[in-house]
């Protein structure tokens, strides 16, 4: 019995001493315990969860549309959500989370805007001028200098508002031009093979040169219009062609161009060529204009062969009545050669008459830009 008592109090005495041992590793160890506060979530979608804010925004930078939510009371505290955008019309281009980003790509885009995501307009790149010549629309600008400086390079231009149409500037010193389509009446002027007349060449192309110059705001005075002389009442061909050189000074006209088409007895011979008047070789007579029919003829010429894509024979000084007696720069074009095959099929075509219809008005345009003339 006494062995059995002491064999308890031993047993016992064990047990104690683990329970202490057990006890003081408890109190001295540390218990550590992760618990994340905030949720970074792309638009609605649960992205991660961190334990501090700056971790959770670092990392929601990552991502376009995010935000930062503190999860004890569910408050957002960060986004990364874009306040701006930018539109080209109405289609929207791109988003960005700051103004200044916004504006920069605006910029690169023609009728750009920037707006709030709440629909503000904040800027814009819209044009707010236009640049007419006549009631032809040329070019639109946003700043009023920059309009009224390309304006100046057009005869009969404005500058309106487009918001409300107003004109608030204007170059409107209409240019005369005196068109003289060769021959007419009872003088055919060259004849090809097929029977084409020059004189009826002559004015298809003339009268549609017409229409596109009065479209870029000219006077056009025509010498004629159909089938007649200038003047009737004289069978003398100075008398004639002194008549369409007084259509100029009767219109105090700023230029003149007469419109003719070739003819050679060698059949092979084809191509342009326009010419203007700075000697007196003839009669002791010159134009007074010498450099600026020579520069317009130069032009002229030019637009005549790309319209037509006939041979360049280039611009040359001849003494013709019609450009030595006249008061104002005149030049003189040949459109072709109806003696040639390949020239009287693009003069007969209609789609080439008003091709060079539209780039003689351009040269025209081109001359006075760059002529110095007013």
């Amino acid at each position: 019995m006494t062995i059995m008592k002491n064999y308890i109090s031993l047993l016992l005495a064990g047990l104690l001493l683990v329970g202490s041992v057990s006890a003081t590793e408890a109190a001295t160890t540390t218990v550590t315990t992760t618990t994340n506060q905030y949720n970074v979530l792309q638009r609605s979608t649960y992205l991660k969860s961190f334990a501090t804010f700056n971790e959770a925004v670092a990392y929601a930078k990552l991502w376009d549309h995010s935000s930062v939510i503190k999860i004890a009371g569910n408050l957002w505290v960060w986004d990364n959500y874009p306040r701006f955008h930018v539109f080209q019309g109405e289609r929207l281009l791109k988003e960005f989370t700051t103004q200044s980003a916004a504006m920069d790509y605006a910029k690169l885009w023609a009728r750009s805007s920037v707006r709030t995501w709440q629909g503000s307009w904040l800027w814009d790149n819209y044009p707010k001028y236009r640049v007419y010549q006549g009631e032809r629309m040329l070019r639109e600008y946003k700043l009023f200098d920059e309009a009224v400086a390309y304006a100046r390079l057009w005869a009969g231009s404005s500058v309106r508002q487009i918001e409300d149409e107003r004109w608030v500037w204007d170059n409107y010193t209409v240019k005369t031009l005196v068109l003289d389509p060769g021959h007419g009446g009872k003088d055919p002027g060259a004849i090809a093979a097929d029977g084409t007349q020059e004189k009826s060449i002559v004015l298809s192309f003339s009268m549609k040169a017409k229409e596109e110059l009065i479209k870029r705001g000219y006077k056009v005075v025509m010498a004629r219009e159909s089938d007649v002389e200038v003047d009737p009442y004289t069978s003398d061909l100075v008398k004639e062609l002194q008549a369409r050189v007084n259509i100029s000074k009767a219109n105090n006209a700023n230029l003149f161009v007469s419109v003719h088409a070739n003819s050679f007895t060698n059949p092979a011979t084809y191509g342009t060529e326009t010419y203007y008047n700075t000697t007196n070789t003839y009669d002791g007579s010159v134009n007074p204009f010498p450099v600026q029919s020579k520069q317009l003829a130069g032009i002229i010429q030019k637009h005549a062969v790309r319209a037509l894509g006939t041979y360049n024979r280039g611009a040359k000084d001849s003494n013709f009545y019609v450009l030595r007696k006249n008061t104002v720069p005149a030049v003189l074009v040949e459109i072709g050669f109806l003696s040639n095959a390949s020239d009287l099929t693009k003069l007969k075509d209609a789609s080439l008459q008003q091709q060079f219809a539209v780039e003689f008005a351009a040269g025209i345009d081109e001359y006075f830009a760059v002529s110095g003339q007013r």
